[in-house]
């Protein structure tokens, strides 16, 4: 696919036939289109066929789909390809599509394609003949959900009919992708899969790699085991003042965590960490006079503080709309994915948030105000619906917001704020300043 936020001529497939000492480039379509996905035919190696991706991500959308993309087929190793088109395939323009072979069964391939939402065409294709021709199997969204973020599947290597489907939730079809069956979570390997292995000597056998962790099987999905890995992605980390500190952190699929920076034994055991409120995308900071309170912030503008004498978590987000699905010029305020989150280092009391403004609460979040105007370009192009083909507001890419605010250690009243549109301003009395 390349790094997707701009044209780039390294996008395309490509071969080895030394063992990954050299590669060379067997397919190219253009600068903006990369590779989906790749699937060889696991009874014949010289049949490979790819999906062509035009996909391009900047910092206020992201645009999937075009009219380049599509099906390649290979029928001699990746040497020579030919686009696929017609035969029951949907026309373009096309999105990301991801392919699966039935090992059992010859010819057989299964293809998620994304298509155009307000002309759509269906989600999921199968051919019989080795991708000459294909039938529509079903217009279900559900299996792909998020087409940019999933868009994968898996066959059984001893039944062409039975499919599973990776998406926010895990779905199993025994009918070729006709219908499917939601397993709930407690029988499900969790949310937001990502891809699937299946042992082809032991079809009993599968793992499943999702955003919190991997997934195994050993009774062909009926019961999965998660073991706790000893990884994560935090997306920030702050100390306390007290001696020794403490270690806090927003971690991905998640609350924000708490834990100490040493401990009497031996090491640092994870019964010492504990939830904080919050979530995965913001800042966490303990309050420093009374490190008892923390301040978390979340997805979607949600901002939470933590009372560790209580065991209790309180919401105190600015503004009460929930913000998926919505693109950013339809909201009152606009909250970049992580919403910066500030205390004064000279009053505890006074926090600051920042949607396209600052936002400031003096009482402990029971009420906020606006202390600045629109510190961002505005630009209302860059206020749009993301996802292309298939619209995907999620939050992660809105466009002219505030993506940091901090408050001067030496002057109070000094407040910094900058956008992820490229503003920086400055406060050192009641009018701010653009630098």
């Amino acid at each position: 696919m390349g790094h997707c936020y701009g044209p780039q001529q390294d996008r395309g497939v490509y071969r080895t036939i030394d063992g990954g000492k050299t590669w060379e480039r067997v397919l190219f379509v253009d600068e903006n289109t990369g590779a989906s996905d790749i699937a060889m035919d696991p009874n014949n190696s010289r049949n490979i066929i790819a999906g062509m991706w035009p996909f391009k991500i900047r910092t206020w959308q992201r645009t999937s789909g075009g009219m380049q993309g599509g099906l390649f087929l290979s029928g001699d190793g990746g040497t020579t390809w030919k686009k696929l088109t017609g035969n029951g395939l949907p026309k373009p323009p096309t999105g990301k599509i991801g392919f699966a072979y039935a090992p059992n069964k010859l010819n057989c391939i299964y293809a998620l394609i994304e298509t155009p939402q307000d002309d759509f065409s269906g989600v999921l294709w199968r051919s019989e003949n080795g991708g000459e021709t294909w039938s529509l199997i079903s217009i279900d969204q559900r299996y792909t959900q998020r087409a940019h973020y999933y868009t994968r599947m898996a066959v059984t290597p001893d039944d062409e009919d039975e499919v599973y489907f990776l998406a926010n939730g895990f779905f199993k079809s025994l009918d070729g992708g006709k219908t499917v069956t939601i397993l709930p979570r407690s029988s499900s390997p969790g949310g937001d899969n990502h891809d699937m292995w299946i042992d082809p000597l032991i079809p009993d056998r599968m793992l499943v790699a999702n955003d919190g962790s991997v997934a195994i099987s050993t009774n062909r999905g009926k019961t999965w085991h998660m073991p706790k890995l000893p990884v994560a992605q935090m997306y920030h980390v702050a100390v306390d003042n007290q001696i020794p500190y403490f270690v806090y952190g927003n971690r991905q699929d998640g609350p924000s965590r708490r834990g100490p920076s040493n401990s009497k034994s031996q090491s640092i055991t994870l019964s010492m960490w504990h939830s904080v409120g919050g979530g995965e995308s913001g800042f966490t900071y303990p309050d420093p006079v009374d490190n008892n309170i923390i301040w978390s912030g979340n997805m979607h503008q949600i901002v939470t503080t933590y009372n560790l004498r209580t065991g209790q978590s309180r919401d105190v987000t600015v503004w009460p709309d929930y913000s998926l699905g919505w693109g950013p010029a339809k909201l009152k305020y606009r909250w970049n994915w992580t919403v910066p989150l500030a205390i004064s280092p000279h009053d505890h009391n006074k926090v600051y948030v920042g949607s396209q403004f600052v936002h400031m609460t003096t009482n402990g979040g029971y009420s906020w105000e606006v202390i600045s105007p629109d510190l961002t370009t505005n630009d209302k192009s860059r206020q749009v619906d993301s996802g292309g083909l298939t619209i995907d507001n999620c939050g992660v890419d809105f466009g002219c917001t505030l993506f940091a605010i901090s408050e001067s250690s030496l002057e109070e009243g000094q407040i910094w704020a900058g956008s992820n549109d490229g503003q920086v301003h400055v406060t050192r009395s009641e009018c701010c300043i653009r630098i």
